[in-house]
């Protein structure tokens, strides 16, 4: 049976949503940040998913004048918008998939695979910051950072030194799965947060070096 909530608790649950730090829409947070309303969306999106902001709902005036209901936004740690905006537009804006990629010494679409895994995990966080193109433009480009604050390095050190985690095959012969359901069990691990996925070298039936997913379970 589920519990019941009483009215006192869903009063003060709405008071929460239309105190004074109510929160902020999207075009306001768009304004402040100085970004597109279509950029600020998906941080936005990306931020809920990664557990870093909460959605609420409160009421603004449109354009003409009418009270409206909208969806409004807050840090979930309390913070001030400006304070994390600023995370993104100071020095430590970030990393791109080319720039942790170069830096890890493997392709691209490993690289990336290996950051969404981490946001959907809670690990890493996406912003957007200015790069500078072949023609020397200046281009706003997703870049990603390790939510505890610790350096991109430390995190590649921790794929590259022998505890490096093990592959779905490893896995499934040391502990008697077969190689499907072992893949299965390992997906939702890290669906759940309870395993992390990277990238190691093992060598193929032909003795090539090979980059392939390694597993390790988050401590």
């Amino acid at each position: 049976m589920t519990e019941q909530i009483t009215m006192d608790e869903w009063l003060a649950e709405m008071d929460k949503i239309h105190a004074d730090d109510e929160g902020l829409t999207g075009p306001e947070i768009a304004k402040i940040s100085g970004r597109s309303e279509s950029t600020t969306f998906r941080m936005l999106f990306k931020g809920l998913t990664a557990g870093r902001y909460t959605k609420g709902y409160a009421t603004r005036t449109n354009s003409r004048g009418a009270l409206r209901r909208v969806s409004v936004y807050r840090v979930v740690s309390g913070d001030e918008w400006q304070q994390e905006l600023e995370k993104w537009s100071g020095g430590d804006d970030g990393l791109t998939t080319r720039e942790i990629a170069k830096m890890l010494g493997c392709s691209i679409r490993p690289a990336y695979h290996m950051i969404h895994k981490g946001i959907a995990a809670g690990r890493y966080t996406e912003g957007y910051a200015l790069r500078a193109d072949r023609i020397n433009r200046q281009l706003r480009v997703p870049v990603y950072r390790l939510v505890s604050g610790d350096e991109w390095q430390v995190e590649v050190d921790k794929w590259f030194k022998e505890d490096q985690g093990l592959t779905a095959v490893e896995i499934a012969k040391a502990s008697g799965h077969a190689k499907n359901t072992m893949r299965r069990l390992i997906n939702r691990g890290v669906a759940a947060g309870k395993y992390i996925k990277g990238f190691a070298y093992r060598r193929d039936k032909r003795g090539t070096k090979i980059h392939v997913p390694v597993y390790r379970v988050v401590k």
